[in-house]
């Protein structure tokens, strides 16, 4: 990566270039002659602040007070939740972990202060200090580059003060606490001596709290345009890992959220991805987005993947059952249920698969509709039937022929309807046994006593 300067030079590299010879501090020019194949790409500070955002909004879900410390750390204060995630040494590990699952590489350290934890971390991380008297004994070692890292716009730490120490032979932080706090005041200093004093717990280290947006969104760039679904689902699979910490942080679920694969000079695509049910359930979310990937016909390649998710609903966790999860819990069954739907959707497409519902009116074969499957549920009594429907309406009711016989086990039940759109209908229903045993639901013409007819097969 280099810095979009009018005198480019290597601000970052990954560990193909560093092998190369290439080292940060490097110009254009030379680099290129070391590597010609190299990958430039120019340095994105709008790019690296949205991705600091979208970090401190999955982490929420381990602290709610945390702080952004530009350009590349998120401060959490995690002393209140020790004991929720067992102890200080498996919470950082929890969050090493999810932090790769992001696609990044976590340098994490504990201190009692920020701006300890800060310096700490920014020197390779993995170090934890646990008390304040610690701290002079645990910093000393640390190189007086740490200084720059000191988010303190009223006292910063200017780099050629940083040079002057490095300059008369002061190359620790340690060696630099033996030298007299005047001296570095008359050398105009004093954000050094200030630096060290809020990172010793002296002084006052106050930050501002980062709130996490209630809508999520985020955006990542393909290294190159790309059509195959293998690479996109990767991309896929890193947006929904910090989607789900983020829901998690908000204790929230969704019912759906949107894909956006962008493309050179066409419009975009879109996909709305519905999970049937409120959920945060990161495999779920993934497994959809999977089954819509792959029934996906590519207009040109990606160059970019973005996922939305707009409308977050309250979802508060569960608490677990004394002997662990119970079998054939309803809730659970629900929501196997739905996810299945939502995957023969995804397959097969939205009208491929359809819900049925009840609607408001007497004659039967108008008495439903046709819904969406998560509809379906919310809307299926009919609030028109005062008596038994049968499970198996046929699509035309069936004439009787006069040498069939019946039993008439109980009617008659009279539907006169539909006079208002011209499909009136003048009916006497009745539950009937039939010849072979099938209970039947039967209807006689008001207009003609003679004629019957055969409309459902109840079992």
């Amino acid at each position: 990566m280099f810095s979009s300067a009018p005198r480019s030079r290597l601000v970052a590299a990954n560990a193909r270039a560093l092998a190369a010879g290439l080292r940060p501090g490097l110009g254009l020019a030379s680099a290129l002659a070391l590597a010609p194949g190299l990958v430039v790409r120019l340095h994105d500070p709008a790019g690296e602040a949205a991705l600091l955002a979208e970090l401190a909004c999955w982490a929420a879900q381990f602290s709610p007070q945390l702080a952004l410390d530009p350009p590349d750390c998120v401060v959490l204060d995690v002393g209140a939740s020790l004991t929720l995630f067992g102890g200080l040494h498996e919470l950082m590990a929890r969050i090493a972990h999810g932090v790769a699952s992001l696609g990044l590489q976590p340098a994490l350290a504990a201190a009692p202060t920020p701006l300890a934890a800060r310096w700490l971390a920014v020197s390779g991380g993995g170090r934890i200090v646990e008390r304040v008297e610690d701290l002079p004994a645990r910093l000393a070692s640390l190189p007086v580059g740490v200084l720059a890292c000191t988010a303190d716009d009223k006292h910063p730490v200017r780099s050629e003060s940083i040079e002057l120490l490095e300059t008369i032979g002061i190359g620790t932080l340690g060696q630099c606490l033996q030298l007299p706090r005047d001296g570095l005041a008359k050398r105009e200093a004093q954000g050094i001596t200030r630096a060290l004093d809020r990172a010793f717990g002296r002084l006052p280290d106050l930050r501002l709290p980062f709130v996490p947006p209630q809508i999520f969104r985020s955006r990542i760039e393909l290294p190159q345009p790309s059509a195959d679904t293998g690479q996109i689902a990767f991309a896929v699979r890193r947006l929904l890992a910090a989607l789900a910490g983020h829901l998690a942080a908000h204790q929230a679920g969704i019912e759906h959220y949107r894909l956006r694969l962008e493309h050179d000079n066409l419009p975009a695509t879109t996909l709305t991805v519905h999970l049937g049910v409120a959920s945060r359930d990161e495999a779920r979310c993934n497994l959809l987005a999977q089954e819509h990937l792959a029934a996906l016909r590519f207009v040109a390649p990606a160059i970019a993947v973005g996922l939305e998710a707009a409308q977050i609903l309250p979802l508060p966790g569960e608490t677990a059952t004394l002997f662990g999860a119970q079998l054939g819990n309803p809730r659970d069954q629900a929501a196997a249920r739905s996810l299945l739907v939502e995957r023969l959707r995804a397959r097969l497409g939205d009208t491929a698969v359809i819900g049925i519902a009840g609607q408001a009116d007497h004659r039967p074969e108008r008495a439903w509709q046709a819904v969406a499957p998560r509809n379906a549920a919310a809307c299926h009594d009919d609030a028109c039937a005062t008596q038994p429907r049968p499970v198996w309406l046929l699509s035309e009711p069936r004439p009787l022929a006069a040498s069939d016989r019946l039993q008439l086990l109980a009617g008659p039940e009279r539907i006169e309807s539909g006079w208002w759109d011209g499909h009136d209908i003048g009916r006497d229903y009745h539950l009937a046994l039939g010849p072979q045993g099938r209970l039947l639901w039967v209807y006689r013409q008001l207009r003609d006593e003679t004629a019957w007819f055969v409309h459902g097969i109840f079992a």
